[in-house]
């Protein structure tokens, strides 16, 4: 379970008490996005986008942190897209037919 699933912890503000409340978040993770933290350097260039996070301010934290998610998730897509495709080498036996 623990390698198909991951979490986040979110800090929510109680608006009748004012206390703060860690609510833990669990998710699904898909054999897709598995394959591609297997390439070390996804892995680390998107662990290093998302904590490169301001860290003060909670509201600009999570801005920032659903935007570089988007760049990863964007990066992530690109990398699956492309992985999907086929490249073919054509040799060309004659090249007296072909004019440089």
């Amino acid at each position: 379970l623990s390698t198909h699933s991951s979490q986040v912890e979110l800090v929510r503000k109680d608006r009748d008490s004012g206390l703060a409340l860690v609510e833990r978040v669990y998710f699904r993770v898909t054999p897709e996005v598995l394959r591609l933290t297997e390439g070390r350097d996804f892995a680390e260039r998107a662990k290093e986008a998302l904590f490169d996070v301001p860290r003060d301010n909670p509201q600009e934290k999570a801005r920032a942190f659903l935007s570089k998610l988007k760049e990863v998730r964007d990066q992530a897509g690109w990398l699956q897209y492309t992985s999907q495709m086929h490249s073919k080498t054509i040799y060309i036996q004659n090249r007296d037919h072909f004019e440089l």
